[in-house]
C-alpha cells in the first residue's frame, strides 16, 4: 500500500543558515530561538517568530503545502485522497493508543511515510488520536531535500 512507518524521537535542530528552507515549529508551551539573521526571543503560546516570507514557495498552490492537526474521535475515520506525482507525505503519530491504515496497526510516537499514488483511510482505534499531516512538493534546494 506504499507505507513506510518508523519510530519518532526527540528531534534537536543544530546552529543553521536560513538559506534554502522554510521553518514551521510547533511547539506546546515555549522555545527559545536564535539564529543566523540575529533573531532571538522567547517564543509561544501562539506568538510567531518574526519571518516576513512574501514571495513564499509554500503559497504557490502547484506546490500542494499541507499541514493538517488532525483529531479523530474514537473509533473515527479519515480518507486521504491520491495526490499528484512526487508528492511527499509524512504523518505523525503523537497522541493516543494505535491508529490503522489499512490493514496496518501504527502505535503511537511513529511517523508514516505515505505514498502519493495511493488513498489512504486513517482508522483510530477505541481512544482519541491526534496526527499531524505534512505534504508538499519537494523544495529542490540543497539543504531541503532530505526533509520528507
Amino acid at each position: 500500500m506504499g507505507l513506510f512507518i518508523f519510530p519518532m524521537f526527540p528531534l534537536e535542530f543544530p546552529w543553521q543558515i536560513h538559506r534554502g528552507f522554510e521553518t514551521i515549529i510547533i511547539n506546546k508551551g515555549f522555545y527559545n530561538h536564535s539564529d543566523s539573521l540575529g533573531t532571538a526571543g522567547c517564543f509561544g503560546q501562539g506568538k510567531q517568530a518574526p519571518y516576513p516570507v512574501p514571495n513564499s514557495w509554500t503559497l504557490n498552490p502547484q506546490n500542494e503545502v499541507a499541514i493538517w492537526h488532525i483529531r479523530l474521535n474514537p473509533n473515527g475515520e479519515l480518507q486521504f485522497p491520491n495526490a499528484a506525482f512526487g508528492v511527499n507525505r509524512m504523518l505523525y503519530f503523537y497522541k493516543g493508543d494505535s491508529i490503522f491504515i489499512g490493514d496496518d496497526e501504527v502505535r503511537l510516537n511513529y511517523g508514516i511515510k505515505l505514498d502519493a499514488k495511493h488513498n489512504f483511510i486513517i482508522k483510530s482505534s477505541s481512544k482519541e488520536a491526534k496526527l499531524l499531516f505534512l505534504q508538499e512538493q519537494p523544495i529542490l534546494e540543497p539543504c531541503g531535500r532530505a526533509h520528507l
